[in-house]
């Protein structure tokens, strides 16, 4: 899950009900989310099944996920954006 705020912790909450091997997060601003191994990015691509983006549209994360990020993404990763498509 990118972005740990509300939106990212509820997203969170409800693949722990799916009962999740692993849940990833990646926030440069929050460090523990309970259930969540916090990762860099590049390491959440590279590892992830399934990539949540759930952060704002803000000047650091306009392109977060970029072409390079996409590339280094694990084969057959599914990209589920419920940010801003600028992300």
């Amino acid at each position: 899950v990118l972005g740990l705020g509300a939106v990212g912790v509820a997203v969170v909450q409800r693949l722990q009900g799916f009962g999740c091997r692993e849940i990833l997060g990646v926030d440069p601003h929050r460090s523990a989310v309970p259930g969540v191994r916090t990762v860099a990015l590049a390491e959440a691509f590279a590892l992830a099944d399934y990539v949540v983006v759930a952060v704002p549209l803000v000047g650091g994360t306009r392109h977060l996920v970029n072409a390079a990020v996409l590339a280094a993404a694990r084969p057959g990763v599914i990209l589920v954006n419920v940010g801003r498509g600028s992300v």
